[in-house]
């Protein structure tokens, strides 16, 4: 269902940066587009609805210059906007940038995450390697012992 709405002026980045959390590096807009990303971040949304009403999201909503923008979404998620809406006192449209304002940052956080684990595996790696190479050494040391023995006969 066609549903236009103003939108923040760095939409494009936005959905762009929600595309790649979503489906990978490698997903392009030709793949997914815009509309698609927006009915995912509806979907994913499942937080406590009054998080966009938080001083933060409320901030990022006013700060930003909005443009209209057309999107194809499904009749759930409109509902679902409805709904957020009635709860919260804020337009359909509020709530639809405030969850994309949310789900970026909850994909930062994930790659802030992801991030760190990844880091701390490869210093893991990195130790491993360490003692590793000692324990080769030993049993290098070892065999040169044995073949000095076995000579030594």
């Amino acid at each position: 269902m066609k549903y236009s709405c103003a939108m923040m002026k760095n939409f494009p980045e936005i959905c762009s940066t929600l595309r790649t959390a979503y489906f990978g590096e490698d997903a392009i807009p030709t793949d997914y587009k815009d509309s698609f990303i927006v009915n995912q971040a509806i979907e994913l949304f499942s937080d406590c609805p009054d998080v966009l009403n938080s001083a933060y999201y409320t901030a990022l909503d006013k700060i930003d210059t909005k443009l209209t923008k057309s999107l194809t979404l499904r009749q759930n998620c409109i509902e679902k906007l409805k709904t957020y809406s009635e709860i919260l006192g804020i337009s359909e449209a509020e709530v639809l940038r405030r969850i994309l304002y949310f789900s970026v940052d909850e994909s930062n956080k994930e790659t802030t995450d992801t991030t760190i684990n990844l880091s701390e595996l490869k210093a893991e790696v990195v130790v491993l390697e360490k003692h590793l190479s000692a324990v080769m050494t030993t049993v290098e040391t070892i065999k040169q012992k044995i073949t000095k023995l076995e000579d030594g006969r």
